[in-house]
């Protein structure tokens, strides 16, 4: 089951977990297929966004930080920025995997609330 223990991720990570296990909510299976493209695509999305937001973060303090013998900065507000461009091109591709990844999770959903529905009435 799930904790919480106040981190960032885990008020995604216990509704996620909670809808894709069935049994803690009396849904139906999932596709299985289905189920591990979307963690995928998602881990590797979020794991993308993260890490480059590190780099970025740790590059341009090390940028604003760097002077010449003489005391000034070495490099400008404008340079500093221009070397995130990569990085940001990164985190946008990661939050395109993440977003593809979550259509996955909507998709699965519904899935289960149609194939619910389905066995209800097949029951009834």
């Amino acid at each position: 089951m799930c904790t919480w223990d106040h981190g960032l991720g885990d008020p995604y990570r216990c509704s996620i977990h909670l809808l894709h296990h069935p049994e803690d909510l009396q849904y139906r299976d999932l596709q299985h297929q289905d189920r591990n493209t979307h963690f995928w695509l998602v881990l590797i999305g979020q794991l993308m966004f993260s890490i480059t937001m590190w780099i970025t973060g740790i590059q341009q303090g090390a940028l604003w930080k760097a002077v010449t013998p003489e005391g000034s900065l070495k490099y400008t507000f404008m340079e500093t920025l221009a070397r995130n461009y990569p990085f940001w091109q990164l985190r946008t591709v990661a939050g395109l995997i993440f977003t593809i990844g979550m259509l996955f999770f909507i998709y699965n959903i519904y899935m289960t609330m149609r194939k619910g529905k389905a066995l209800a009435v097949a029951k009834a």
